[in-house]
């Protein structure tokens, strides 16, 4: 059996049992036994030049500057040994950091930056523009005694390939560096369909910036760790499985995951991630097999059979469904992300949205490294593409269905009254609340502590046990219940200072009318009485 054929059973598994959440879950609480320090990203002098609150780089695998005032940069260093491959994932440069992302490119011997989202997202600044152009062809950096200048550049529908030249100002050494910047890939989701992201990364892959006699590649997207981390992680993956020949048994999409999540924090940010990641390990090992595409497989597959010719038209009949959709359905994006990103934009800033708190490719030819004579690896990868694109604004047959809806409680699907929870007991004091990792964002710290003391069948950090399903949405819908209750009280809040300053508005009001009634009367009486005497 080929690994193409154990991919798809592991992703028709979970598909058809809706999932996707539970798995990315486990991998998340797997995830909390990394036990890794970021001491240095907290350090003061250090803070503004993360862009995000929440999303450190590990002291063990971070990348140390070597001429620069400081050594630190928000990036790491993340290998995959089974692949031979070696990564610097990293957040989108702020205006602060730009000197120390080129320097970094110069001393890492970085032949290619991977670029995975827009400047402006969600009319968020999400990455300072840190490259040269054709109108602004050349930008230097003092500080690090480097320049940077523009060369040339190719669009592609949904994604560009530019070309620079970097020269170090101290020796005057100087080498080309290609970015290859993939602009349909939204903030927390995912491209809409893998064929458009399999040719970029076959475009990438062409170009031979991945490949070990070279500089680790950058890749980065807003914080460096989704869209990023499933970037890498497909990469990897193929690379194991066509260059490297490993047999099936010894890859697992999940154990790699993990593994890289020990040299950066919250790689793959989300369920809807995960699964595009295994939906485009499967459509690039179909392409490299002359197997027809997965996604339009399913779909015949999933038709129904026309209906049979009826000679009499057939009586109506009303079916009622209730189906209610659980709550904790929603995509749990940190709001108080969004929070930062607008209080950086208001003080004129770049914004600091920190990405949590943050985002395959090839035509026939994805996995085969080709350089054409006579042409630059860039322009060779470039010219690859595949010109008759479908535009990226337009709903694709091909892309990926929308994430299945979670489990419906057995209840609901048989008809009968599913089972209430027991109340709420009052937290107990003697249980030690575990350590938990930064791999969780505050305010799920917050509401897994609160499930850890109530129930003892949790065991997050170290322990034998992990929440089950039914606990993990639990502790989803009070935090869903949760974020409610803060806005309720925010409107409320607003609703009662609105209520005062109007109460004040008119207090000041009535005091102006008894003023001029008053000023008018003693007017008034003053002609009287000046009247009466002449």
């Amino acid at each position: 059996m080929s690994i193409g054929v154990i991919m798809e059973a592991d992703f028709e598994e979970i598909e058809s049992e809706r999932s996707w959440q539970r798995a990315f879950f486990n991998i998340k609480i797997s995830s909390l036994k990394h036990d890794y320090t970021t001491e240095e990203a907290k350090k003061v002098e250090n803070r503004p030049l993360n862009r995000y609150r929440d999303v450190h780089p590990y002291d063990h695998s971070r990348v140390v500057l070597l001429r620069s005032e400081s050594d630190y940069i928000n990036a790491n260093i993340v290998p995959v040994k089974r692949a031979g491959r070696e990564y610097i994932l990293t957040q989108g440069p702020l205006p602060e950091t730009l000197s120390q992302f080129w320097l970094m490119v110069w001393e890492q011997n970085t032949k290619g930056i991977v670029m995975l989202n827009k400047l402006i997202e969600k009319n968020l600044l999400k990455c300072h523009k840190y490259w040269p152009d054709k109108d602004n062809l050349e930008m230097n950096f003092e500080s690090v005694a480097l320049a940077v200048s523009f060369v040339s550049e190719s669009a592609k529908d949904s994604y560009i390939c530019r070309t620079f030249r970097l020269v170090d100002g101290e020796t005057g050494n100087g080498r080309e560096v290609f970015q290859f910047h993939y602009m349909n890939w939204p903030d927390f989701g995912v491209p809409q369909s893998p064929d458009d992201f399999l040719d970029f990364l076959s475009d990438v892959r062409r170009s031979g910036c991945l490949e070990s006699h070279c500089g680790p590649a950058i890749v980065h997207c807003s914080a460096g760790i989704g869209r990023s981390g499933t970037f890498c992680l497909v990469d990897s993956i193929l690379q194991m499985i066509e260059h490297n020949h490993l047999h099936e048994s010894e890859i697992n999409l999940r154990e790699v995951l993990l593994e890289m999540r020990r040299y950066r924090m919250s790689l793959v940010q989300a369920p809807e991630q995960l699964r595009f990641s295994y939906l485009a390990i499967i459509e690039a090992l179909r392409r490299r097999d002359g197997r027809s595409p997965y996604l339009s497989r399913k779909k015949d597959e999933d038709a129904p059979p026309p209906p049979p010719h009826r000679a009499r038209p057939v009586m109506a009949m009303k079916t009622v469904v209730n189906y209610t959709e659980d709550s904790s359905s929603e995509d749990d994006v940190n709001e108080h992300d969004v929070g930062i990103d607008e209080e950086r934009n208001a003080n004129g800033n770049d914004a600091i949205g920190r990405e949590p708190p943050e985002e395959l490719e090839g035509g026939d030819e994805v996995l085969k490294i080709v350089t054409n004579s006579g042409e630059s690896p860039a322009d060779s990868a470039c010219a690859s593409a595949d010109a008759s694109e479908s535009d990226s604004d337009s709903e694709s047959d091909s892309g990926p269905p929308p994430l299945p809806p979670k489990d419906i409680p057995m209840g609901e699907l048989s008809g009968t009254q599913p089972q209430r929870e027991p109340p709420q007991s009052p937290l107990p004091t003697d249980r030690v609340l575990p350590n938990l990792s930064e791999d969780l964002h505050s305010f799920e710290k917050e509401i897994l502590a609160k499930e850890w003391m109530r129930d003892e069948s949790i065991t997050l950090p170290g322990g034998n046990q992990t929440p089950n399903f039914d606990q993990e949405m639990l502790i989803r819908k009070r935090l869903h219940e949760q974020k409610i209750q803060q806005k309720v009280q925010a409107i409320k809040k607003g609703v009662k200072d609105a209520e005062a300053a109007n109460d004040r508005r008119t207090l000041f009001e009535n005091i102006g009318i008894g003023v001029v009634v008053f000023l008018g009367a003693g007017i008034l009486l003053y002609r009287i009485i000046d009247y009466v005497r002449s």
